[in-house]
């Protein structure tokens, strides 16, 4: 879509030479999560350069409460499993019975819907997405979807250990993250797109850096989504978190 050609960063090469570089056998297992996967773009492109490097056990995991999910996901052209649920940070989530509101974006659904409101009630955001769809009718409707914690998540998948976990959650990722305090430390790299009002952005993401280092987890690249920040008082980055121990290989590199 031409929406997301003109605003997106194009990590998901980056990720994959990290992914060649971190991962010397070919047929290695890779495990790729994505929270957020919309309609799966990000994770197809990641496919499409893995397999040009010659990687043969990939599988992903594809996470999005869109009711439009599975339907969207029919286009792909790689293996995959998928959830259509929401993540979040709740204890008390019995497996695959609770649900919650979920803010949809009525004219672009992958920019801004979340369980939180830091899109959908924001004034300045809300105004000028509608100018730029040229667009009278309310920005936002609200769903009911299902939820899961990430620890439930991955105890429901099977999944012991990660090569990457991607989450595109619009303001919901911090809580994402303490949901999966017992599988955090079992990965390679995190890949987490951070929003917050611009006076919040700051501490929001010492509290996700922190959080991360206490699992293993160093900041290796950030790169700033204009898209988000423009006639808005949001800051949104999308930032790559690397286990330590390859972070200074890395640095040496890119």
């Amino acid at each position: 879509m031409l929406y997301t050609k003109l605003f997106h960063n194009n990590i998901e090469k980056l990720l994959a030479e990290i992914i060649n570089l971190i991962i010397l056998k070919k047929r290695q297992k890779i495990t790729l999560i994505d929270i957020g996967a919309f309609r799966g773009m990000y994770s197809e492109k990641i496919n499409l350069f893995l397999k040009k490097k010659l990687f043969t056990n990939l599988n992903f995991y594809l996470v999005d409460p869109n009711p439009n999910f599975k339907k969207y996901l029919q286009n792909l052209t790689f293996k995959y499993n998928y959830d259509n649920v929401a993540i979040k940070n709740n204890k008390n989530i019995p497996l695959l019975s609770a649900s919650a509101p979920f803010y949809i974006n009525n004219q672009f659904e992958g920019s801004g819907s979340s369980l939180n409101h830091l899109f959908s009630k924001n004034k300045y955001y809300t105004f000028s997405r509608r100018l730029f769809f040229l667009s009278f009718r309310p920005l936002y409707r609200v769903i009911m979807v299902r939820l899961l914690t990430l620890n439930q998540f991955f105890k429901k998948n099977k999944i012991t250990n990660f090569t990457v976990l991607k989450i595109d959650a619009e303001g919901s990722e911090l809580d994402i993250l303490e949901s999966g305090h017992k599988y955090l430390n079992k990965g390679k790299i995190i890949s987490i797109e951070i929003s917050a009002l611009k006076k919040n952005y700051t501490r929001k993401y010492d509290k996700i850096a922190k959080l991360l280092f206490k699992h293993g987890f160093v900041i290796f690249k950030s790169f700033p989504i204009i898209e988000g920040s423009i006639f808005t008082n949001l800051k949104l980055c999308d930032c790559i978190f690397v286990k330590k121990k390859y972070f200074k290989f890395l640095n040496s590199i890119f």
